[in-house]
């Protein structure tokens, strides 16, 4: 007897549920046995007689651990999901925090360099020196007129100028000498050039003591645009600041008597004043109000006249200074 006709099952058990799996081979020729009659009854004994029982096996497997194990491989491949995108933040966040780091550190670096450059660099002098000649015949080069200091007896304080050359003319017309002074947007009436403050102070008392009301004031007085002159003129403007100190302080001492005029002094600082060469007309008119202080100063005694005199010059030459441009 054939038996490839057999049938063979397999027999799934899921949770004690029986899924039967049943492989039939060679369809065909089982259909075509059904079809044919065998009359031979020995046939149909002896194979009844030898039918062997099916050939099958059970596989069991429990739905609990199936599910347990899904859920395992499930709840793992989250965790590893989890875990790359924890390294991925933390890779970024290490990534930005270097970048920072590197532009910070740069940037310190850099402002180190350039403060140690600038104070290395050697400083450049700006002012001509004294005696050099320009090219060209010394013709309106840039030079620093240095600034120069004034204490003073104020007479006052005006918002605009107009006013305070009114209240000039008035103290003038006094007998007082008088010019008017700027600093910032304030215009001040100069009385007295004093060569410090304390020293403005005292004058001003005897002032006051003539009914006139007034403070004192310091000040730095410069010119008032960009000056351009030759060498030689910036030559003469600074000796001629010099010369200035030297002046004022003997003005003080003339009116507070106090001190000894130094007459040689002046005398020797006006001639090496005088024999330089003036070109522009500002600066030769600044030496000229030095030469009449210094000889109303050293004219003879002490008077008031002399101390008027002295100081009116003194006064104009601060003005033309201001005036320089």
């Amino acid at each position: 007897m054939d038996k490839s006709n057999r049938n063979k099952t397999i027999t799934i058990k899921i949770n004690g549920n029986e899924e039967p799996y049943i492989k039939e081979q060679n369809k065909e020729k089982a259909s075509n046995n059904k079809g044919k009659e065998d009359t031979s009854p020995l046939v149909i004994e002896s194979a009844a007689s030898k039918e062997t029982p099916d050939e099958s096996f059970e596989w069991v497997i429990p739905s609990n651990e199936v599910k347990a194990f899904e859920k395992e491989s499930l709840f793992v491949s989250n965790n590893e999901k989890k875990k790359n995108n924890r390294n991925e933040r933390m890779f970024q966040k290490l990534f930005v925090s270097i970048i920072m780091a590197v532009l910070i550190g740069a940037g310190f670096w850099y402002i180190v360099f350039q403060t140690i450059t600038a104070s290395e660099a050697p400083a450049v002098n700006t002012t001509a020196p004294l005696g050099e000649t320009d090219v060209g015949g010394g013709q309106d080069s840039a030079a620093n007129v240095v600034p120069i200091e004034l204490f003073f007896v104020q007479g006052g304080v005006f918002s605009n100028r107009e006013a305070a050359m009114a209240a000039k003319d008035e103290f003038s017309a006094k007998g007082f000498p008088a010019i008017v002074v700027s600093d910032g947007d304030k215009s001040y009436v100069a009385l007295f050039a004093c060569d410090s403050l304390e020293n403005a102070k005292a004058v001003g008392k005897t002032y006051k003591d003539q009914g006139i009301d007034v403070y004192w004031k310091e000040m730095v007085v410069s010119p008032g645009g960009n000056v351009k002159l030759s060498s030689g003129d910036a030559e003469v403007v600074a000796a001629s600041a010099i010369l200035y100190q030297s002046l004022i302080k003997a003005a003080t001492q003339m009116k507070l008597a106090v001190g000894q005029l130094d007459s040689n002094q002046l005398e020797a600082s006006l001639n090496e004043l005088l024999a330089m060469e003036v070109n522009d007309e500002n600066v030769s008119k600044m030496v000229v109000s030095l030469k009449a202080a210094v000889e109303a100063a050293i004219s003879g005694e002490p008077s008031e006249q002399n101390q008027l005199q002295v100081q009116t010059h003194i006064l104009q030459f601060i003005s033309l200074y201001q005036q320089l441009a």
